[in-house]
């Protein structure tokens, strides 16, 4: 299974480089994708250097969606997610969001394929802006 310009842009811009060969070939593998998968759930080794994560009062579909614009989200993005329903799927962003934040499902909504993503996990604390630059990408909290 050939993986997408999203999956891909995902894996080798905010995935940690000793990870990237290992989860680019589970996902490629029908039989091994819903593994690595859930692994977005918990631990999907996201690299620090392009990722950061939301502050506690910025967690909301409305405030995710304005910060991603704000990046240059466009109206269509793509999800992977733990979720069946949702992986591998392409949808208008704020449907995604809609869907995404606050299920309980490890999830990547991917805007611009290796350059701009939303990463959720389980948690409300494990929220992120993947952003592909020269540093980790900086928030209105981080000034």
């Amino acid at each position: 299974m050939e993986l997408n310009e999203h999956e891909k842009g995902f894996v080798n811009s905010f995935v940690v480089p000793e990870r990237r060969a290992r989860v680019i070939e589970l996902l490629s593998s029908p039989k091994s994708r819903q593994k690595q998968l859930r692994r977005l759930d918990h631990s999907p080794n996201l690299d620090p250097r392009s990722s950061a994560r939301l502050p506690a009062g910025q967690q909301d579909e409305a405030d995710i969606e304005a910060l991603l614009r704000k990046h240059g989200a466009p109206d269509q993005a793509y999800v992977l997610s733990s979720y069946p329903g949702f992986d591998a799927r392409e949808l208008p962003l704020k449907e995604a969001l809609a869907n995404i934040v606050g299920s309980g499902h490890g999830s990547v909504i991917s805007c611009v394929p290796g350059q701009l993503a939303y990463y959720e996990g389980e948690s409300p604390r494990e929220r992120f802006l993947l952003k592909k630059d020269a540093g980790r990408p900086r928030l209105a909290a981080d000034r």
